[in-house]
C-alpha cells in the first residue's frame, strides 16, 4: 500500500515539476512581451515628443510672424506721421488723395494680416487639442494594458493556490487514517510547496517504518491480519487512484485555461498595437498636411507683409521731394 503511495507521490511530484517549468516558461514569455510592449510605448512617446518639438517650432514661427506684423503696423504709423507733417499748402489735394489711398490699402492689408494670424492661431489650437487627445488615448491604452496584465497574473496565482489546496485535500483523502499529514501553510511559490510535499513524504515514511517494525515484531501473526483492514486499504487504494485521475483532470483543465488566457492576452495585445499604430499613422498624416498648410500660409503672409512696406516707401518719396523743392 505505502509503496503504491510513494510511487504515486513521485508521479505527482513530476507532474508538479512539469507545471512549474511550464509556469516559468509562461512567465518568461510574458516578460518578453512586456519588454516588447514597453519598447513600443517608448517609441510612441518618442514620436509624441518629436511632434511636440515640431509644434513648438510652429508656435515660435507664428510668434515671429506676429512680431513682423506688429513691426509692420509700427512702420505704417510712422509713415502716416511723416506724410502728415509735409507741406500741405502746395500739394494738399495730391498728398491727401495718396495718403487716403495708402491708408485704406494699409487698413485692408492689416485686416487681412489679422485674419490670417487669427486663422493660424485657431489651427494651432486645433493641433494642440489633437495632440492632447493622442496623449490621453495613449495613456488610457497603457493603463488598460497594465490592468489586463495584472488580471492575468492574479488569475494565474489564484489557479496555483487552488491547485495546491486540491492536492492537499486529495492527499488527506487517500492517506491512511492513522497518519496525520502536516497542515498546508501559506504557500507563495512552488519551492515551498515541494518542501511541504517532502514533509508529507517524511511523515508517511516514518509511519511506514513504524508499521514495518511492528510487522517484524509480530511476524507470527501476519496470517491473522484483519480482512476488514485489507478491504479498507484496498478501498483507500481505489479512492487514491480515483483522486489521482481527478487531479490529472484538474491539471489538464488548468493547462487549457492557461492556454486560453494566453490566446486572449496575445489577441488583446495585437488589437491594442494595431489601434495605436493606426492612430499614430492617422495623426502623423494629419500633422504633415497641417504643416504644409502652415508653410503655405506663412509664405503668403510674408508676401503680404513685404508688399505694403514697398507701398509705404513710394508714398514717403513725394513728401521728401516737396520739402527740398
Amino acid at each position: 500500500m505505502f509503496s503504491y503511495f510513494f510511487q504515486d507521490t513521485a508521479k505527482l511530484r513530476n507532474e508538479l515539476e512539469y507545471i512549474q517549468a511550464e509556469k516559468e516558461k509562461y512567465v518568461k514569455q510574458i516578460s518578453v512581451d512586456i519588454s516588447r510592449e514597453a519598447a513600443e510605448v517608448a517609441q510612441c512617446r518618442k514620436e509624441l515628443n518629436e511632434f511636440k518639438n515640431e509644434y513648438n517650432k510652429k508656435l515660435n514661427r507664428i510668434a515671429s510672424l506676429e512680431e513682423e506684423v506688429a513691426k509692420y503696423k509700427k512702420i505704417g504709423m510712422e509713415s502716416e506721421t511723416i506724410v502728415s507733417s509735409c507741406d500741405m499748402d502746395m500739394h494738399e489735394k495730391i498728398i491727401n488723395h495718396k495718403v487716403l489711398s495708402a491708408s485704406k490699402g494699409d487698413a485692408v492689408v492689416c485686416n487681412d494680416n489679422d485674419k490670417l494670424v487669427n486663422e493660424l492661431k485657431k489651427q494651432n489650437q486645433e493641433i494642440r487639442e489633437a495632440n492632447y487627445k493622442v496623449v490621453e488615448i495613449s495613456q488610457q491604452q497603457e493603463v488598460i494594458f497594465k490592468k489586463h496584465l495584472e488580471e492575468v497574473k492574479e488569475n494565474h496565482e489564484k489557479a496555483l493556490q487552488q491547485h495546491y489546496f486540491d492536492v492537499f485535500k486529495t492527499l488527506c483523502a487517500i492517506a491512511p487514517s492513522n497518519i496525520k499529514l502536516p497542515n498546508l501553510p501559506g504557500i507563495s511559490d512552488m519551492d515551498q510547496f515541494y518542501k511541504w510535499l517532502k514533509d508529507v513524504e517524511n511523515v508517511v515514511q516514518e509511519s511506514e517504518n513504524v508499521k514495518q517494525f511492528n510487522e517484524n515484531e509480530n511476524d507470527d501473526n501476519k496470517d491473522k491480519m484483519n480482512l476488514a483492514k485489507v478491504a479498507e486499504l484496498e478501498a483507500n487504494n481505489r479512492r487514491y487512484r480515483a483522486a489521482l485521475v481527478n487531479l490529472a483532470s484538474h491539471i489538464d483543465a488548468i493547462e487549457q485555461e492557461t492556454i486560453s488566457k494566453e490566446k486572449v492576452y496575445f489577441s488583446e495585445i495585437s488589437r491594442l498595437r494595431q489601434e495605436i499604430n493606426e492612430q499614430l499613422k492617422k495623426q502623423l498624416e494629419n500633422e504633415r498636411k497641417r504643416k504644409l498648410e502652415l508653410i503655405s500660409q506663412a509664405s503668403k503672409l510674408c508676401e503680404v507683409i513685404n508688399r505694403p512696406q514697398k507701398r509705404g516707401n513710394e508714398v514717403a518719396d513725394p513728401c521728401v521731394r516737396a520739402n527740398y523743392g
